[in-house]
């Protein structure tokens, strides 16, 4: 397996990929997070290169997860909850509607973000 250059890591993407891991469904992804159908697609896709992995395969009632997707489910699970209910809230000069910004900007390393498209107003 090769080594993942850290910080390359599409973290930024995490917010998206918790959001399906929920949801199991890219546009319900999307309307939960306030984000259109394309940016979780587009995050999906760099999540996939970087991990080597499908991560979610389509089937009739949406989307399903791989093994992958499972076992990383828990740990991304349990960071994402800890940045919403740990640092969100010392977070004081964003209005509520703009916190999944927030989130989605954690580590991005300055690369451009499909999440943030459909997050403003």
């Amino acid at each position: 397996m090769p080594r993942l250059d850290g910080s390359r890591a599409p973290t930024s993407k995490l917010t998206g990929f918790d959001a399906l891991l929920r949801e199991l469904s890219v546009t319900r992804a999307g309307k939960t997070l306030g984000l259109s159908q394309s940016a979780i697609s587009h995050s999906l896709t760099r999540l996939r290169a970087y991990f080597d992995d499908p991560l979610f395969v389509k089937t009739h009632r949406g989307s399903a997860p791989t093994a992958k997707s499972e076992a990383l489910s828990s740990v991304i699970q349990d960071l994402m909850a800890t940045v919403r209910d740990q640092v969100l809230p010392q977070v004081s000069i964003l209005p509520p509607k703009h916190l999944a910004m927030a989130v989605v900007g954690i580590g991005s390393g300055g690369d451009p973000d499909p999440f943030t498209e459909s997050t403003h107003e």
